[in-house]
């Protein structure tokens, strides 16, 4: 092989040669362009993530909240049938309806007036702007606070 590599002029043995400086050259690390693009890659790729992150917890949180409203509209619901034969009227007291709410999620109760009517607020204690009610006729509850009349 070594012949034939002279007999040619000597043109293989180059082309071997540069190819091997080359990559010796290449391999002793990378370059600073090389390190800023992956540097760039590595920060596009964090932000997008943490939008979706951001977006999956305000989900959870929604959800939990208007399952903590629900869940006090069905208790006081539910106390009330069963006090109702004594002629009691709505309680403003979640423990003595047997509803304990989650630690994260403020629940509030308002009665109107004559007590006939309440009214259901649960809050996220962290992203107060959460927010769902429910009413004495509602099945379930809708975003936003109680109404000023009951």
């Amino acid at each position: 092989m070594l012949k034939y590599a002279y007999a040619n002029g000597g043109r293989n043995i180059m082309r071997q040669s540069r190819a091997v400086w080359w990559m010796q050259r290449r391999q002793k690390g990378f370059t600073l362009m090389e390190l800023m693009i992956v540097i760039a890659i590595l920060g596009l790729l964090v932000t997008l993530s943490m939008t979706a992150y951001s977006g999956y917890r305000r989900r959870s949180v929604d959800v939990a909240t208007r399952a903590a409203a629900t869940s006090a509209l069905e208790a006081i619901k539910t106390h009330h049938a069963n006090a109702s034969a004594s002629g009691a009227s709505y309680s403003t007291n979640l423990e003595q309806v047997g509803y304990r709410p989650p630690s994260d999620t403020a629940v509030q109760v308002t009665l109107s007036a004559d007590a006939t009517k309440f009214c259901v607020q649960a809050t996220d204690r962290h992203l107060s702007d959460i927010r769902y009610y429910a009413t004495t006729g509602m099945a379930r509850p809708q975003a936003g606070s109680c109404p000023a009349n009951i």
